[in-house]
């Protein structure tokens, strides 16, 4: 009981690395970082991640590089670049993660909605606003938790008309909590 053990496949391959300790990190510039988000070994796509946040601005295009569909074909290192990115200690990251709300993997674009939402990127509510609509209904409560971090005044309407008869409970709850954050109860109120 409480004991944990190592499960491992009679003749699996084992990495020589696992941790990533060969690595020389220090060396490492922020491409070569990026390539390593789509690494075999979890300990080292997390160390690459934290790795790129260090680097602050100079990591800051290739990280918007990285999150373009059409420069990684993983959206797994899309969806981690776009982390590390909304990490970075510089202005205007909104411009660097919006267009990732229009990428073609739904995680992807739950990720820009989550770190658009932390960053409180109040020039992100038009494009949230429009994402809304998304298809995948993970993406449409993580634009709507978004909404109510930044607090805008201007996401309330497009918040109440989401909301459909058919609104999966889970996402009224999201657009309900987003209003509740804004707290501007004259905006809910209905007009004649």
């Amino acid at each position: 009981y409480g004991a944990v053990y190592r499960i491992r496949r009679k003749k699996g391959l084992s990495h020589p690395d696992p941790r990533g300790a060969m690595i020389n990190w220090s060396t490492l510039s922020a491409p070569e970082l990026i390539e390593l988000l789509a690494d075999s070994r979890p300990t080292v796509r997390d160390r690459a991640e934290a790795r790129l946040v260090t680097k602050g601005k100079a990591a800051l295009a290739p990280l918007a590089r990285a999150c373009a569909p059409g420069t990684s074909r993983n959206p797994d290192v899309r969806r981690r670049a776009v982390f590390a990115l909304s990490q970075l200690k510089v202005q205007n990251l909104t411009g660097a993660l919006e267009p990732c709300l229009r990428d073609p993997d739904p995680e992807v674009r739950q990720a820009a909605a989550r770190s658009l939402g932390e960053l409180r990127s109040e020039g992100a509510t038009d494009s949230l606003s429009t994402t809304l609509a998304d298809p995948d209904p993970a993406v449409r409560r993580a634009v709507a938790t978004a909404l109510g971090r930044i607090g805008s005044r201007q996401a309330v309407d497009p918040l109440f008309r989401s909301l459909r008869p058919d609104s999966e409970p889970a996402f009224q709850h999201a657009v309900r909590l987003a209003l509740i954050e804004i707290g501007d109860s004259t905006a809910c109120r209905p007009t004649n």
